[in-house]
């Protein structure tokens, strides 16, 4: 499979990159603020790992002195790494925007 992992871990981490965010997002009435701290904190990890891989392959791809491949390629990673970077912080901050960030909660600003 030679390095080809390299790609298929980008895409499957990419993909896990938005999928957490969007999950918190979906589950908005029934998750906690820590819950969806804790989606978001995975999945800027996942897309950091994701983004590292890609770096890996264009480096892997620089010492095989491929450099038409290298080339031909670094368009497209330089597109679709703005994209995750820019779609994962989208997700995660609409996923985040919902829940109150006081201590004590929503209602810490009543008296009792």
């Amino acid at each position: 499979m030679g390095y080809a992992w390299l790609n298929l871990g980008g895409l499957a981490l990419g993909g896990i990159a938005w999928a957490l965010p969007v999950a918190a997002l979906a589950r908005r009435d029934k998750a906690t603020r820590r819950e969806a701290a804790v989606c978001s904190a995975a999945s800027a990890a996942s897309c950091s790992l994701a983004l590292c891989l890609v770096v890996f392959y264009l480096g892997h791809l620089a010492d095989r002195r491929d450099w038409s491949a290298l080339l031909d390629t670094a368009g497209a990673f330089r597109l679709c790494a703005g994209g995750l970077f820019l779609g994962t912080l989208l997700l995660n901050a609409l996923a985040l925007a919902g829940y109150p960030w006081r201590r004590g909660g929503a209602g810490a600003h009543e008296t009792a």
